[in-house]
């Protein structure tokens, strides 16, 4: 086990070695691209099964979340549809498309951390690819649903307060199957949880900043949609910066990657 310090410099290292910084770009946009279809797909869904006022209670939810004071704009993309057919099949496609090119990007960033690259996507990438997104929609479609409840049962007050304790709970299942069927390397659970833990507590944090950010700043009302999406692409980037320091952290405390060169001081840091 390496000291705590020896650990710090060498995940430093290797986030600037391997360019995460820019990696955790494409992993915004490629998630960005795959919001929008997600949350309508859910909606449909719920229209299809429930009354209209439960998939609205659903949207508004999620677009509060995603964008507290814009997310009006998000509620009018996703229920506005009048060719829910088209509007399904549309979002079916869009959503396959930015899921693939995510999970592909995921992929190449994990090889990178891991040192293990592939130039094609085999089945088996394929097979995983396809159980984490399963786990992830089941997750997001759950704490939605979660929050929704809560928000109508609890005061506000008491839900603000359990709120981050629930995502923390939930985000850490998310990401568990990810750290752990990603890397090509041969990684355990318990190898896998470190870089879980991090992740789940980084996005949690996040979270928590940005609603109170957007609550309180009127980023949203001053600049409109526009201003709504840069913060929730700020969101992800950082997000996907966070998941991609998780994966360096799992692979260091592990010992399955060596950095090239000598670490940064703690002067550097």
């Amino acid at each position: 086990m390496r000291a705590s310090g020896a650990v710090l410099r060498a995940v430093v290292a290797i986030v600037h070695e391997k360019r995460l910084v820019l990696m955790a770009a494409s992993l915004a946009y490629f998630a960005f691209v795959s919001l929008v279809p997600l949350l309508l797909l859910v909606v449909i869904g719920l229209s299809a099964f429930r009354d209209g006022q439960v998939a609205l209670d659903v949207a508004t939810y999620a677009a509060s979340v995603i964008s507290p004071r814009s997310g009006g704009v998000l509620i009018e993309v996703v229920t506005g549809a009048a060719d829910r057919g088209s509007a399904t099949i549309l979002g079916i496609v869009v959503l396959l498309w930015g899921t693939l090119l995510l999970f592909r990007a995921l992929d190449d960033a994990f090889g990178q951390v891991y040192g293990e690259q592939q130039d094609s996507l085999l089945l088996g990438d394929l097979a995983d690819a396809l159980l984490v997104f399963f786990v992830v929609v089941g997750a997001i479609i759950a704490m939605l649903g979660l929050g929704v409840a809560f928000s109508v049962v609890l005061q506000e007050r008491v839900w603000g307060l359990l709120g981050p304790v629930v995502l923390l709970i939930v985000l850490s299942g998310v990401f568990l199957p990810m750290f752990y069927l990603f890397p090509d390397a041969d990684v355990s659970l318990a190898q896998a949880l470190p870089g879980t833990v991090f992740t789940a507590a980084g996005w949690t944090i996040l979270q928590v900043i940005y609603g109170f950010y957007a609550r309180t700043t009127g980023a949203g009302e001053l600049y409109g949609a526009a201003g709504a999406f840069l913060l929730l692409l700020a969101w992800l980037y950082i997000g996907g910066l966070v998941l991609l320091i998780g994966a360096v952290v799992n692979a260091v405390l592990a010992d399955h990657v060596a950095v090239e060169g000598d670490l940064p001081s703690l002067e550097y840091l």
